[in-house]
């Protein structure tokens, strides 16, 4: 039987090729926590499941260390069990578990090595694996042509990034701002075809306070903005403010929440306005969590981002890519980690599903397609010597 024999997570820390700045944070590693979850015994225990946690204090309140934490405490309860058996009941018992303890980014991790391993196991996708679970009028294969939106974080290089994404034929730009200032200048500084010619999202990172976020509000949707993101910081009242502010705004600009989207309470804050949900599965609990939290949008706002993180690696990227065969998204991101990240942990083992390279230069507009039907699992593979060098703290769970 395919029993659960081990679970290893590996605390990394590998440099970016390129430096990446927002208001909360300037990236010049990427820090996760890799997973590794093997079987004991049986045909199928040449199979490994994998995940990735990425914490984020100013997301979920979480640290490289507390995710190692949490797993010797929490994840052990996987040891010993039968992953013949269907996990999703366990797993959906501990998700609603960690909105009372916390755990979110560790939860989202150990998540997604569960569902890599079961897919494998069980000798099935998993989109029409995960599809049955999904909101019944969500077909389990849409057609492929989700958008990509290009991240530009803040500093020197914006210019030349914005302008190297326009030419690769990307029609969603994403911009990290931090004053109006700082927008101001740089809209100035961008030749018109290039501003007339992109579908632009501003994303704040909770930089403002109210009346400056609306004072940032007005301008940008007079300037031709589609989205702002979290424009607000978070604070008592904040999610009030965001939600009067979106009833303000309604029809003139969109408003998109991610610090402020973390947790089920945080979902059911949102439900009866117009904000659209940043979901990431990093930070939002997975599969899991990413099927919980598409179960209670509302048929009027059916609108999600499909969000990335910095530096999240192939592992994230096909993650997301199975989202896409479960739901449309309004947006899609992603960090393009095996272009950004110094060394790549994780290898594509799958034929058939575009690399973000491929993806970058395909003449035709940008788009995401999900994995395969024919993709058992995630369709990557750890490169153990990676993770190793890039190694801060290693932790190993045995039956």
């Amino acid at each position: 039987m395919p029993i659960i024999n081990t679970i290893e997570a590996w605390f990394v820390d590998i440099p970016l090729r390129i430096g990446f700045a927002h208001s909360n944070k300037h990236h010049k590693t990427h820090q996760a926590v890799l997973l590794r979850i093997g079987l004991a015994s049986g045909p199928e225990r040449s199979f490994y499941g994998y995940g990735e946690s990425i914490p984020r204090s100013y997301l979920t309140g979480e640290t490289p260390e507390t995710v190692l934490e949490w797993l010797r405490t929490h994840g052990s309860q996987w040891l010993g069990i039968d992953l013949s058996q269907d996990p999703r009941p366990a797993l959906k018992a501990q998700f609603d578990r960690v909105q009372q303890i916390g755990g979110l980014a560790a939860f989202s991790g150990l998540d997604l090595a569960i569902h890599d391993l079961w897919s494998k196991i069980v000798d099935q996708d998993l989109v029409s694996l995960l599809g049955s679970s999904s909101k019944p009028e969500a077909p389990p294969h849409p057609l492929p042509g989700n958008p990509l939106s290009g991240p530009v974080g803040l500093g020197p290089k914006q210019l030349p990034m914005i302008v190297g994404f326009y030419v690769l034929g990307f029609k969603h730009v994403k911009i990290k701002v931090s004053t109006l200032d700082q927008w101001q200048t740089l809209m100035k500084q961008i030749p018109e075809p290039i501003r007339s010619g992109i579908r632009w999202i501003l994303d704040a990172n909770g930089a403002f306070e109210v009346d400056d976020g609306r004072a940032f509000l007005t301008q940008a949707a007079q300037s031709g903005i589609e989205a702002v993101e979290e424009p607000l910081k978070k604070g008592q009242t904040s999610y009030q403010d965001v939600a009067k502010l979106c009833s303000e705004f309604q029809g003139k600009i969109r408003i998109i929440v991610d610090e402020h989207f973390c947790t089920i309470d945080d979902a059911q804050r949102w439900q009866g306005t117009s904000v659209i949900r940043n979901l990431r599965l990093a930070k939002n609990g997975g599969f899991t969590g990413a099927l919980a939290h598409l179960s209670l949008l509302e048929d009027q706002n059916p609108h999600i981002m499909l969000g990335a993180l910095v530096g999240e690696t192939p592992l994230l990227e096909a993650a997301t890519r199975v989202m896409v065969g479960l739901t449309t998204p309004l947006y899609t991101e992603s960090s393009f980690g095996s272009l950004i990240l110094r060394d790549t942990p994780f290898k594509r083992l799958q034929q058939g599903w575009r690399s973000s390279l491929k993806d970058l230069t395909n003449p035709l507009p940008n788009v995401l397609f999900p994995l395969e039907q024919g993709c058992r699992g995630l369709g990557v593979t750890m490169e153990e010597e990676v993770v190793k060098k890039y190694q801060v703290k290693y932790l190993r769970l045995a039956a």
